[in-house]
């Protein structure tokens, strides 16, 4: 279940701490508006996405099958973004590792719209 305090709940999740803290700084640096949780594990993720009101995740991490199954039970309920430090095509919700400040703000934005919507 979906958390609906007055501050929304964002969720990252990377097997890299050093991410989760660097994009937590980020966020927190763009906006007070929400309150960001971390996860460095694919299991950790799994456990905290009913916590969360908005998810940004790693897409290649150790287990990661455990994390697709929870976010599959989520997906149309809660926004979710992906990153990854692969070389693939971007989407609009696709982040590419190392970060781009402009992407993670926009991508933060359109998360928060589509959690209000």
């Amino acid at each position: 279940m979906e958390n609906h305090s007055e501050v929304p709940v964002l969720l990252i999740i990377d097997d890299e701490e050093m991410i989760c803290e660097a994009l937590e700084a980020m966020v927190t640096g763009l906006t007070s508006k929400l309150r960001v949780i971390t996860a460095s594990s694919a299991e950790e993720g799994a456990l905290l996405i009913p916590n969360a009101d908005m998810i940004i995740t790693d897409i290649r991490m150790k287990n990661q099958k455990t994390l697709d199954d929870a976010l599959l039970k989520v997906t149309g309920r809660i926004p979710i973004a992906r990153m990854t430090g692969a070389n693939t095509e971007a989407t609009n919700l696709m982040i590419e590792k190392p970060f781009n400040l402009k992407k993670i703000a926009e991508t933060v934005q359109f998360l928060y719209r589509c959690r209000a919507a």
